[in-house]
């Protein structure tokens, strides 16, 4: 008889031994029972766990419930084995899990990660601060502008979510990357370098938002504008591969290079390098025919936006809540939240204002717009 897979054991051991969560907290309980099969080795190293669906009919709980559960996981430790050393996030108990292999993408953290594997890791990384910000847009905008600074940076205009963005910085940064902010300097040298360009009416209408982020360059630059942005692979002590730098655009590239660099823990025969559209790609106005003939009682211009969004996947989203707007002078709808929710794995109020829409980037997040936010998550 053929062995099964060691996911087809994982499945066959859940399916019969979790028990039926009491009241309370459901997540704890569902973290906790994971755990303890984790300990007792009834999920073999090597495979998957079922699937967020599956787990939520054994358990007999939301979708919603086992992603608390999940994304509780936080690495503490690594161990030779090799060994991860997963802590509950919230309730702060410990479980071991025995894995094939460990990827490091963490960005700007890839350092304290390293750390964990070996106490006496260095700094691998330099981070450069990159700040960006959104004016209100006074007329139509057709292209967008880029404006050379010198041999190395380029500042640029580009007309986005009915607004105009404006970027960017290159500044070495040291600190904590997730409290990182656009500050006034950043905010007077990006109007500086962009209006070398544009004239001083684009330039001085409101500054509705303005935000930072990181980039993840080699370490030991000091001028982070000329560093290269390769993605550079290592292995740790305990043979944990780290990713450091690329392009977000390249992250497929980046991807069948770790991949290739694991073929002989995972066992990978054959890796398929060919292209794949991303779900829901298509023309956006192509989208939003197709979608308005399907739901004639959609208005056009949320047609439009649903479908430049979502893609061939709106239809997906109208069915599943209200296509009431989140609040006064927004045009996202609740639909938008629980889709979130359900399909993207949101768990906080900053996951959907920030990380599923442009609401936060775009200064559109009202106290009205976050609280609505914050009961539909909870419903």
């Amino acid at each position: 008889m053929a062995k099964r897979s060691r996911t087809a054991q994982a499945r066959s051991a859940a399916s019969t031994a979790f028990l039926p969560l009491k009241s309370g907290r459901k997540s704890d309980q569902v973290f906790d029972q994971i755990s303890s099969f984790i300990r007792a080795g009834r999920f073999p190293t090597g495979g998957k766990l079922p699937a967020e669906r599956e787990l939520a009919t054994l358990f007999k709980t939301s979708r919603q419930t086992i992603r608390e559960a999940i994304y509780r996981a936080e690495l503490v430790g690594l161990e030779p084995g090799p060994v991860a050393v997963v802590r509950d996030g919230v309730g702060g108990a410990s479980v071991e899990v025995a894995v094939r292999s460990v990827v490091n993408a963490s960005g700007p953290w890839i350092d304290a990660v390293r750390r964990l594997e070996d106490g006496l890791a260095g700094t691998s990384v330099t981070l450069s601060k990159g700040a960006h910000l959104v004016l209100e847009r006074r007329e139509e905008w057709g292209a967008a502008v880029t404006i050379p600074i010198d041999r190395a940076r380029v500042a640029f205009a580009v007309p986005w979510q009915g607004m105009l963005l404006l970027g960017t910085t290159d500044t070495v940064f040291e600190g904590d990357a997730r409290e990182v902010q656009a500050t006034d300097a950043d905010e007077r040298q990006i109007l500086a370098e962009v209006g070398l360009a544009l004239d001083g009416e684009a330039l001085g209408a409101a500054v509705r938002a303005r935000f930072a982020g990181v980039r993840v360059l080699p370490g030991g630059v000091t001028e982070t504008a000329r560093a290269p942005r390769e993605t550079t692979l290592s292995r740790g002590r305990l043979g944990m591969l780290s990713v450091a730098g690329g392009k977000l655009t390249t992250y497929r590239r980046i991807a069948l290079a770790v991949l290739h660099a694991l073929r002989a823990e995972l066992a990978l025969h054959r890796i398929d390098r060919r292209p794949h559209p991303l779900p829901g790609a298509a023309d956006p106005d192509v989208a939003a025919d197709a979608l308005r003939r399907r739901r004639p009682d959609l208005a056009a211009p949320l047609a439009a936006q649903l479908a430049a969004t979502y893609g061939t996947l709106a239809e997906e989203v109208v069915a599943a809540g209200s296509l009431e707007p989140l609040a006064d002078g927004v045009t996202e709808v609740e639909a938008q939240v629980l889709y979130a929710r359900e399909r993207e794995w949101a768990l906080t109020t900053e996951d959907v204002l920030r990380r599923r829409t442009t609401l936060a980037l775009t200064g559109r997040d009202s106290e009205a717009a976050r609280a609505r936010v914050e009961t539909l998550l909870a419903s």
